[in-house]
């Protein structure tokens, strides 16, 4: 989560240290900022949390909290049918592909194809990068639905999911990440 951080120099970079560690971003001009309470007077964003530097065990309860709330949400992506929009766990996704200007998720029983209003690249940037990885050009996989990794023709691999007859391709332009990603 990105944020911003407004504070006195003499607490900075413990501050810093802690929402580093807590999987927070700092960057100025976010919409929401952490601020210390004599501070606060000169700041504009929108949405501000006020802590006091004597009591930082708080703060730190506060932003453990946040992190183990947003890990624990079930993540949904809404796909659109045929007639009607569905919801389904990022869980269920074994991979995307992008076909022309469109791009479709295939969810675990194969059976139909669902329509996704994101390009690839927005995709990317919303997933959680350790979990859905690039494999090439026109495909993002969940990693945790492959079944197997095939070595393939032309240094490339073959992936299979669980319980799908489908097979993605790691090209050769994503193979190195791909495999420092899952340990290879």
């Amino acid at each position: 989560m990105k944020i911003s951080l407004k504070c006195e120099d003499g607490i900075r970079k413990i501050i810093e240290e802690l929402l580093v560690h807590n999987d927070f971003q700092i960057e100025e001009g976010c919409n929401i900022a952490f601020v210390e309470k004599n501070c606060l007077k000169e700041e504009n964003s929108p949405v501000y949390l006020v802590f006091d530097k004597n009591d930082l065990s708080s703060f730190l309860d506060f932003i453990k909290e946040v992190r183990k709330q947003e890990k624990t949400k079930e993540r949904f992506i809404t796909l659109k049918g045929e007639e009607n929009f569905e919801l389904f766990p990022h869980n269920k996704t074994q991979y995307f592909e992008a076909d022309n200007n469109d791009v479709f998720c295939i969810i675990e029983n194969d059976k139909k194809l669902y329509r996704v209003k994101d390009k690839l690249y927005e995709l990317e940037d919303k997933l959680d990068s350790k979990i859905f990885m690039r494999v090439s050009k026109s495909n993002i996989v969940n990693i945790l639905n492959v079944k197997e990794i095939i070595p393939w023709f032309s240094s490339k691999l073959l992936l299979k999911f669980k319980g799908s007859n489908k097979k993605v391709e790691v090209t050769r332009t994503y193979i190195k990440e791909f495999k420092k990603n899952i340990g290879i």
